[in-house]
């Protein structure tokens, strides 16, 4: 009776072992990847989700700035600055939502100005990143302005640029987030828009 394995044997079952451990180091690669990218869409899913939430917040309690001066400083389509008390003190701090560069992929940052006095020294601006993998396109601005005539509809016309400030009642912010640019699924475009109550025609 034959014992053990012949040369062919021994090679095939090699084959086969190697076959089969290439398959599971694919499997595992595509497992990590694919872990990765649901992790960075839901991180920047939940980091689009929050700005947008103080974005509306900060924005709606606009006011002069500690000077005096118009609620609203910079209206472009892709950095919006204005004054809001955003910490609760007594002080008012100027705000700068804007992105970092125009080419993606972008980060999208938040600078913040405490006053001394009523003097905003910008060197002091504390700048934060708030969305990451910013997916910006120069046909789709960040932020577009409408004023009183804003009806709500796709056919309301934006102000154009350069947009006259005083005139701007309404802001729409919309963030295309896409934390993996050569993969899919597609970015998705996180978006919101804040009525400008507190702004009245006497500032």
């Amino acid at each position: 009776m034959r014992k053990g394995f012949t040369i062919i044997e021994a090679v095939v079952a090699v084959a086969i072992f190697l076959v089969v451990i290439s398959v599971m180091v694919v499997f595992q690669r595509s497992v990590l990847t694919n872990t990765k990218v649901l992790q960075s869409g839901l991180l920047a899913q939940t980091q689009a989700r929050k700005t947008i939430q103080t974005f509306i917040a900060e924005v709606r309690s606009v006011t002069p700035s500690a000077g005096g001066a118009y609620p609203i400083e910079i209206a472009a389509t892709s950095s919006f600055v204005f004054y809001a008390n955003i910490d609760g003190d007594s002080a008012v701090e100027r705000v700068r939502y804007f992105l970092g560069t125009t080419t993606p992929p972008s980060t999208f940052l938040k600078g913040v100005t405490k006053p001394t006095g009523i003097v905003y020294n910008l060197a002091n601006e504390n700048i934060s990143t708030r969305v990451n993998a910013i997916n910006a396109s120069s046909t789709v601005p960040v932020f577009t302005y409408y004023d009183k005539n804003y009806n709500g509809t796709s056919s309301s016309t934006p102000l154009s640029e350069p947009v006259n400030i005083p005139d701007i009642r309404l802001i729409k912010m919309s963030l295309p987030v896409d934390p993996n640019q050569s993969r899919s699924p597609v970015f998705q475009t996180y978006s919101t828009q804040v009525m400008l109550r507190n702004l009245k025609d006497n500032f």
